[in-house]
């Protein structure tokens, strides 16, 4: 099933390039984006503090966190000690190390255009009855997908154990 939902969503992700191409204009795109893409939001968490809500309806097999960020796995890999020897700041290194993993206890792999542009997707909560799955969509890249429809209102959650 994961596999059909897959080849879906590459030929979605095919005509949009068709069109977006060479058919609409960048305001075009971002108005079909904010129609079509945008599915949640940071809210109060039902488990603790923040979490990831749905601002509408959200049908199974849907990708809810869709950039139009065309470089999202462009990640650079920087040590602890490179940060610390290029004079950043200890609480933007802690950020760094809290919210990119790396390849190794000693570095972060982080987004090339910083942690200011991250998604919400960050914001996920731990559930065993999680509703959304973890795919992993290039090398160091994981994406998310519904696996039943989620209502608006309903706080999205992964189950962390899938997510290494």
């Amino acid at each position: 099933m994961i596999v059909k939902i897959l080849f879906n969503y590459i030929q979605k992700i095919f005509y949009k390039y068709i069109v977006y191409r060479y058919i609409m204009n960048k305001k075009d795109i971002f108005l079909d984006h904010l129609k079509n893409d945008i599915y949640c939001r940071i809210g109060v968490s039902s488990i603790q503090g923040v979490g990831v809500i749905a601002i509408k309806d959200i049908p199974y097999g849907i990708m809810p966190f869709k950039s139009l960020n065309p470089n999202k796995n462009d990640i650079v890999s920087v040590s602890i000690n490179e940060l610390k020897t290029k004079g950043v700041h200890e609480n933007v290194i802690k950020i760094a190390c809290d919210f990119f993993g790396g390849t190794g206890k000693n570095t972060c792999d982080m987004y090339h255009y910083g942690p200011n542009d991250m998604n919400i997707s960050y914001y996920l909560n731990h559930s065993i009855d999680n509703n959304l799955d973890v795919i992993v969509t290039s090398d160091i890249y994981y994406g998310f997908i519904t696996n039943r429809d989620i209502k608006m209102g309903e706080e999205l959650f992964i189950n962390y154990q899938h997510y290494n």
